[in-house]
């Protein structure tokens, strides 16, 4: 049921951006933190790392399964709760000495990260007309995009700065602090269909639905298996100097920033299916350039911001499409998006990993390039198969 359209939506909608940082930062905080917090609990970077794959498999399975137990809820609600296991979750995390019981932390942090997502992305396109749901979408993943940014460095220096342990209690704060801000500005009554595993598998087994979310896979797992060793890739490959990484991440992030900011922009102008295409297409393009290009001056930094920039550019019109082809489905759709998300995170920074050692660096842009194809022909065969069934019901 979509709430009423309130008449100025835009408080509401940073709100949950904001919400949507907090989730991100509480995702890439851990992986600012290995070394510290290795050290600190006296076991190898290697468990560290696993507390942060327990994480991500968390999200992954909690994300649709939450839909279907609280899918019928308030979506205020719900992301105001997945917020309080957040901050639960941090507290517990900077306040432990035992490993066991961190790794339980960072589960229930998965476990409430998995309720925000999904909720506060429907929550956002509810509060306007359905063709403003790109400019809404846009701007509530801007958060989660600032936090990629933002989030791995500033756990780095934080962490080094003050301590592992005092980042996580500003994560715990922040969330605090967002609730409270969520409980002024963002209206309730805003609710979706409580889903049944019925649901989920209608979703899976769709022709059209499928290979459409296929794409948040193929993209996101394309990205990482260059960026999640981008620094070596530059300095390898290209013969960046190590000092202007950090510069380089900088733009990467910036790119992205702008990326998702424009593409809703567009895509209302445009329409979501041709935003979509555009997007990926330069996708594709930046992969070659990437190879093809001596990177280094100002056109290192050119090449890097409009290659983040069409990464994330498909990030908010893939929501919008996702919402229309689901229906009445939104929670739902928005939950399987979301664990593509995450496992196409966690596939690309492994599959990184196994391309750097068996090939090498110069290889991982291949890669990546292999995995955006698939997510256009992905792309393509949804869009075939919809204009099929359309076709079909105006036949009918």
């Amino acid at each position: 049921m979509r709430a009423p359209v309130a008449r100025s939506p835009l408080p509401a909608l940073i709100a949950l951006a904001s919400s949507f940082s907090v989730l991100g930062l509480s995702t890439f905080a851990a992986v600012g933190l290995v070394e510290p917090m290795a050290r600190d609990l006296a076991v190898s970077p290697g468990a560290v790392g696993l507390v942060i794959t327990a994480f991500a498999v968390t999200y992954c399975v909690m994300a649709p399964a939450l839909q279907m137990l609280f899918g019928g809820h308030d979506r205020r609600a719900m992301v105001m709760t997945g917020l309080a296991f957040v901050a639960a979750g941090a507290f517990v995390s900077a306040a432990t000495s035992s490993y066991a019981v961190l790794l339980a932390a960072r589960l229930a942090t998965g476990a409430g990260a998995a309720l925000i997502g999904p909720m506060a992305v429907t929550a956002g396109v509810a509060l306007v007309p359905p063709e403003r749901a790109p400019h809404a979408l846009g701007i509530v993943m801007s958060g989660m995009t600032f936090a990629t940014v933002l989030g791995l460095p500033l756990a780095s220096w934080l962490g080094a700065l003050w301590g592992w342990r005092e980042v996580f209690v500003g994560i715990g704060v922040l969330a605090l602090l967002n609730i409270a801000l969520l409980g002024l500005v963002l209206p309730g009554g805003s609710r979706g269909s409580r889903a049944t595993p019925g649901v989920l598998w209608g979703l899976l087994k769709d022709p059209v639905f499928r290979p459409a979310v296929a794409v948040t896979f193929c993209e996101l797992s394309g990205h990482y298996t260059t960026y999640a060793l981008i620094s070596l890739y530059l300095v390898l490959v290209h013969g960046v100097d190590a000092a202007l990484i950090p510069a380089c991440l900088l733009i990467c992030g910036l790119g992205g920033l702008c990326g998702n900011l424009v593409s809703s922009q567009l895509a209302t102008r445009i329409g979501v299916p041709r935003m979509m295409g555009l997007a990926l297409f330069a996708r594709f393009a930046m992969f070659v350039a990437i190879i093809a290009l001596p990177l280094s001056g100002a056109l290192l930094f050119m090449v890097l911001f409009c290659w983040s920039a069409a990464g994330l550019a498909f990030m908010a019109p893939q929501q919008a499409r996702l919402l229309a082809l689901a229906g009445g489905q939104g929670n739902m759709a928005m939950a399987l998006n979301s664990a593509a998300i995450y496992a196409g995170i966690a596939g690309g920074a492994a599959f990184s990993g196994l391309v750097f050692a068996w090939a090498g660096a110069p290889y991982l842009p291949y890669a990546s390039l292999g995995l955006v194809s698939l997510g256009i022909c992905a792309f393509r065969l949804s869009r075939r198969r919809e204009m099929l069934r359309a076709l079909a019901a105006q036949a009918s």
